[in-house]
């Protein structure tokens, strides 16, 4: 059995790591986020990367060690670049001034107990066991989310991207357990820079899936397939945002009163790019050639504010929601009134 590692460090990167646990799907059977798992896969997909980037700063402060102390010795510029280096982690990381209130424990497992035995054994150059780890999740925590997750899920992602390299389809599993057989044409990250989707073909359709909600990816011998009309949609998914599927070069308009113009200017995660804007005395019609799914997860925050003037499915789609809205507002409005004149009745009774 290996000795637990305790690591200490601030709450601001605690924080970061637990968002990530979460968002990750890092879940014990019981419901508990796994910390154990997700810091050993953390430390494994990372330290090479960590690693060779203190190299590169390390090599840059020697040779200038070098020129300016032309008489240091190799144990002098070892000492002094450690010195440069750690504080200059520190400092971009905003580890100078930080209480380091949160320790985590940090049980090596069989696949990952060597990787961390050897950063023990050489990669440390002065620090702490709890520095250098301190110091590597604070640079993974600098990262914006999407980067994060291609180093949590960094297998998957060398697996498919090593795929579309070589022209091949892939199986790989959804959640309860759903097979799939697909040709990928690439993974693109969230403009809002959250999420990683891989987009493919599946059965001759355009899909897009969140790549920590798949697994068990196989490379199969089978060459991909994708259409050139296929591989338009799929340009426009990365432009407008892949999470959401194009299957078709579909026009979609939306009427937006004056209110909801501003509502658009104003709320701009998931927000559709229009393709075309027409003023009218009432608003403007907004023109998009996006996902009808893009269209009607933003535009339904709206209210009486937007209405799909077209595709009439869509538009049949947004009223049954609005109603299937305002008939559970008005449920809800009759049961508090009930609930109300009860406890009135109550208290009258109890007065009298």
């Amino acid at each position: 059995m290996e000795e637990k590692i305790k690591i200490y460090i601030p709450d601001s990167i605690y924080a970061i790591l637990l968002n990530d646990m979460e968002k990750f799907l890092f879940f014990k059977k019981n419901g508990e986020l796994n910390k154990n798992a997700f810091i050993n896969t953390l430390i494994v997909n990372y330290v090479e990367r960590y690693q060779d980037e203190n190299n590169r700063y390390d090599d840059y402060i020697k040779r200038n060690i070098y020129k300016t102390f032309k008489t240091a010795s190799v144990i002098q510029a070892e000492e002094l670049s450690n010195k440069i280096l750690s504080y200059i982690q520190l400092s971009s990381y905003n580890l100078l001034n930080s209480k380091n209130d949160v320790a985590l424990s940090l049980k090596p497992t069989k696949e990952t107990a060597g990787t961390i035995q050897f950063i023990q054994d050489y990669n440390l150059h002065g620090q702490s066991v709890s520095n250098y780890f301190r110091n590597m999740f604070a640079s993974y925590a600098y990262l914006s989310q999407d980067k994060r997750e291609r180093i949590i899920f960094k297998e998957r992602f060398d697996r498919i991207e090593q795929a579309i390299q070589e022209k091949r389809k892939i199986y790989f599993t959804t959640p309860n357990n759903n097979r799939h057989i697909a040709s990928p044409y690439c993974i693109s990250g969230s403009h809002e820079e959250l999420f990683n989707y891989l987009l493919c073909v599946a059965n001759e359709k355009i899909y897009s899936f969140r790549i920590n909600r798949i697994d068990h990816v196989m490379i199969l011998k089978d060459s991909l397939v994708i259409q050139k009309s296929q591989a338009k949609l799929f340009e426009k998914m990365i432009q407008y945002g892949p999470q959401f599927a194009i299957r078709s070069d579909q026009e979609i308009c939306v009427h937006l009163t004056e209110n909801g113009i501003k509502q658009f200017h104003s709320m701009y995660i998931h927000r559709p790019v229009a393709i075309n804007i027409v003023q009218d005395e009432t608003g403007a019609n907004y023109y998009f050639d996006c996902s009808p799914e893009q269209v009607y997860q933003y535009f339904s925050r709206f209210g009486r504010d937007a209405f799909i003037v077209y595709p009439v499915d869509l538009r049949d789609r947004m009223i049954q929601q609005i109603a299937k809205a305002y008939r559970m507002v008005h449920r809800l409005s009759r049961e508090f009134k009930v609930e109300k004149e009860n406890k009135s009745e109550k208290i009258s009774e109890i007065t009298t």
